[in-house]
């Protein structure tokens, strides 16, 4: 099953895919970065292949983005705090519509922070960040977390990977040689897209 849906936070309306090969209680939220969308080619080739191998996945836009509604907020800052809203009322949204309670997180760049401020949340079970800032609101998360970066990253300093790998116990930092912000060559994301799906079948199990 792959449908679009649409749920809200406050009065704000998002919109997103949802795709459930079969039926599960457990989930992969895919969070986009700042000012990008759900529809961008590598989202598409994650829940591609992670339906192909049984793995549900919800890629939605935040708001302003996309085809949701609302403001985008051009200040880093704020944008996060927004994102963080919106990530948590797609998880309430998951939960209440379709009693999934174990939901893994994939986001880049932005979506990435905004997933690790959430990963406190007891549904959220393991946390994937691609590319992602580290901001000093940050705090310890307990949860398994998975960080790539890549050394040829134009926009998020190798550093940024190395604090956020600090932040946690279960992290594991990978850094992909010849990588950019965006992964934008196919065999970095075909062996993102590989890694993931045996992170997540470990951890949303």
């Amino acid at each position: 099953m792959i449908k679009k849906v649409s749920f809200k936070n406050n009065d704000i309306e998002l919109v997103g895919i949802l795709s459930v090969p079969q039926k599960s209680d457990s989930i992969v939220i895919l969070c986009h970065g700042y000012g990008s969308n759900k529809d961008t080619e590598k989202y598409k080739l994650i829940e591609k292949e992670f339906s192909s191998n049984g793995i549900s996945t919800f890629r939605f836009d935040f708001h302003g983005c996309g085809e949701s509604k609302g403001k985008f907020d051009f200040t880093i800052q704020t944008a996060l705090l927004n994102n963080v809203t919106d990530l948590q009322a797609a998880i309430d949204f998951l939960e209440k519509e379709y009693k999934i309670n174990k939901m893994g997180l994939i986001g880049s760049s932005l979506g990435g922070s905004t997933s690790l401020l959430l990963s406190e949340d007891t549904r959220v079970k393991a946390i994937i960040t691609l590319a992602a800032p580290y901001f000093d609101a940050m705090k310890k998360v307990s949860k398994p977390v998975l960080i790539y970066h890549g050394t040829h990253d134009e926009v998020v300093s190798r550093d940024h990977a190395e604090k956020i790998g600090k932040m946690s116990s279960k992290a594991e930092v990978r850094i992909i040689e010849g990588a950019d912000h965006s992964f934008i060559l196919m065999e970095h994301r075909q062996r993102i897209v590989k890694e993931s799906m045996e992170f997540f079948k470990r951890y949303l199990s």
